[in-house]
């Protein structure tokens, strides 16, 4: 009888070492099930074939390594990877009414760590809190310019931020990129942004419209003189006017990148906006603020700890200058014939909130949990 040849201890090494994954994969994934079936009404089985969980997009091959089987997550991962080692760009999408501007001054305030910056390299006045290069742009629908093309834009940006000294850009008056998830050129892209619920968030706009364009007869702090918004052929009109203002599906229309092309968006346009939500590498709750802007670390922006990239202070940014960040509800402050138009034109916008925030929310406990 041959005797059974003893492996070399390399060798046992590797196969403890791919015991070892294999396990720690088995549970990561058996946690995130049982998580989902904890937190949702969502059945078992259909958790397993769901994106929503980034431990289930990584796949063990058999041989200790795992391989991601999403094309969105593998292209969101490889732009973190190359963003992590400053050979990439970042890419935010302001929300109006949504925390964009809170989340413009935590890039802002890493602007000496992963956020490359030049003391020059900010071409708009120091009260102003913006991450845009006005430049190039300034609160505009920048689909609309001259200048722009679909297929040439990532390329149009980096040069514009190459020439500003710096590697971030705020994108704000237009939505996503129509081609984020086909055009190579958006590969070494990494794209953050922030929701809020979609009647709160109409509220503030229209708190905001009356703060900074108000009829002078019409007291500060009140909504009466902008309720007339509220009405379908009015919030239309606002739609059609540009995505800035515009008080229907804002976040559905915003994520899909069709903007107002589509005078009424549809459950396809749905469909796009969640694709597009799934290569955002970090996107932040309004109301559930200090919990959810920790996905920024998934980027290497710790802002909690002080001392970590150049960085000094609490996660939360400071306030821009008039602004008053909480979690004040203005929804009180509409009828139930007003909510009702608002409801009934935002029916998708709300339909991708609850969606989103089920996403943000998951990913959070699972980081979370992680940590621990």
């Amino acid at each position: 009888m041959v005797p059974l040849r003893r492996r070399s201890r390399p060798a046992r090494i590797r196969l403890r070492l791919a015991f070892i994954l294999r396990l720690a994969f088995i549970f990561a994934a058996i946690s995130c099930v049982l998580y989902y079936a904890v937190t949702s009404h969502e059945n078992v089985s259909n958790i397993a074939s769901s994106t929503d969980c980034h431990s289930l997009a990584l796949l063990d091959d058999g041989d200790g390594q795992v391989e991601v089987k999403d094309q969105t997550t593998r292209l969101r991962l490889e732009a973190e990877r190359r963003w992590l080692a400053q050979n990439g760009y970042l890419y935010m999408q302001h929300s109006r009414k949504a925390g964009g501007t809170t989340l413009c001054m935590l890039l802002r305030h890493n602007s000496k760590g992963l956020v490359r910056t030049q003391a020059t390299g900010w071409d708009a006045e120091k009260r102003r809190e913006t991450c845009q290069i006005i430049s190039l742009c300034s609160d505009c629908n920048y689909k609309t310019r001259n200048w722009y093309s679909a297929e040439k834009l990532p390329s149009i940006l980096v040069e514009a931020m190459n020439n500003s000294g710096r590697n971030f850009i705020e994108m704000e008056g237009a939505g996503v990129p129509i081609d984020l998830l086909t055009n190579p050129g958006w590969d070494s892209f990494v794209f953050v942004s922030s929701i809020r619920h979609p009647i709160e968030r109409i509220a503030s706009a229209l708190r905001a419209n009356h703060k900074y364009h108000r009829n002078p007869d019409c007291p500060v702090g009140q909504l009466n003189c902008t309720k007339s918004y509220i009405q379908e052929r009015h919030i239309l009109e606002a739609c059609s006017r540009g995505i800035y203002s515009c008080l229907s599906n804002y976040f559905v229309r915003m994520f899909s990148g069709r903007d107002t092309n589509v005078p009424s968006p549809s459950r396809v346009m749905l469909e796009e906006a969640k694709a597009n939500f799934l290569r955002f590498s970090c996107v932040v709750l309004q109301e559930q603020w200090d919990e959810t802007v920790g996905c920024l670390g998934i980027l290497g922006m710790h802002l909690n700890v002080k001392g970590r990239f150049n960085v000094v202070g609490r996660m939360s940014a400071p306030l821009a200058p008039g602004n008053q960040k909480s979690n004040e509800s203005y929804i009180e402050g509409f009828s139930s014939a007003e909510m009702g138009v608002l409801l009934r034109l935002n029916e998708l916008d709300m339909e991708f909130y609850e969606w989103a925030k089920g996403f943000i929310l998951r990913s959070t406990a699972l980081r979370s949990r992680s940590v621990t």
